[in-house]
């Protein structure tokens, strides 16, 4: 399993004008000690968009671009991944009522076997 950095939630903004949901969630490296701010945006159709930086350029126009030189982009994305993963269980379990409860459906066509998953209860 890859190595990847506990995230927690630090807050959400709405903005009523534009629709825009943010969700803000933030992270420290063990290996540089830098704290990260991850951003979750919210669209419609349940697409999310993230980006992340380091709180130390968090004034700059361009922090979503600038490099760290930490040498650990591994870690710090599969941090973000988590985060995601998070949110894709929420939804399915929103999606499914109570429980997030996955179920395998086989289907057998001609020779080949297709294995579909179904948020169905």
């Amino acid at each position: 399993m890859l190595k990847y950095y506990d995230a927690s939630f630090v807050m959400r903004s709405k903005d009523p004008s534009t629709l825009r949901i943010v969700d803000i969630w933030t992270f420290k490296s063990i290996k540089s000690h830098k704290r990260y701010i991850v951003e979750i945006e919210h669209f419609s159709r349940k697409f999310l968009g993230l980006k992340f930086y380091w709180k130390g350029v968090a004034d700059s126009k361009d922090r979503y671009s600038l490099l760290t030189n930490d040498y650990e982009p591994r870690t710090i994305i599969m941090s973000c991944i988590h985060i995601m993963l998070d949110y894709y269980k929420k939804m399915i379990s929103h999606l499914s009522g109570l429980s997030p409860r996955l179920t395998w459906i086989r289907e057998k066509e001609a020779s080949q076997t297709s294995v579909f998953v179904s948020t169905a209860t």
